[in-house]
């Protein structure tokens, strides 16, 4: 049992980093956002999937080895690492706990930066889209003879949400 604490103490370790460098991402991707810088963008694309890659693998190795923990504490197969706390040594299971929370705050931080990402790539594809709509030739732009021009109402500049 002692051999599986400890290969799940590295392989939740190793998540760990891994988290932290999906949160240093999501900070470049966000920064690279506001930047409008494309050519960045696309580079820390592929650096989060590459990230994401490397997390997934882990968790598959974190499920394998908890699953294994809680089967030799005697609990259920899908048991949480939280059930597993009380019948832990209390050094792994404070070791434990402190691991999983730090874990779950960068979670929350990544989760916050990509939700915020996520507003700023609508809000940029939005203004994208005004704007090519206004550039867009129109057929048929031309005045009239009572001298009113025949381009369409709804393409006003000021309609352009220019906060992006």
């Amino acid at each position: 049992m002692e051999s599986l604490v400890f290969d799940l103490f590295q392989v939740l370790e190793r998540q760990r980093e891994i988290l932290k460098e999906m949160l240093t991402a999501a900070r470049n991707h966000n920064h690279a956002l506001r930047q409008n810088d494309i050519v960045v963008l696309k580079e820390i694309i592929i650096r989060e999937e590459k990230i994401s890659t490397r997390l997934k693998a882990e968790e598959r190795q974190r499920d394998r080895l908890q699953k294994a923990l809680g089967k030799r504490l005697g609990l259920p197969g899908d048991a949480s690492l939280s059930k597993m706390l009380p019948d832990l040594p209390q050094k792994q299971s404070a070791r434990l706990a402190e691991l999983t929370a730090e874990m779950r705050n960068i979670a929350g931080q990544i989760a916050r930066l990509v939700e915020l990402n996520r507003v700023l790539t609508r809000e940029a594809m939005h203004f994208n889209e005004r704007l090519l709509r206004l550039l867009k030739p129109i057929h048929n732009n031309t005045y009239q003879p009572d001298g009113k021009s025949t381009s369409p109402v709804g393409c006003s500049s000021s309609l352009i949400n220019k906060i992006v």
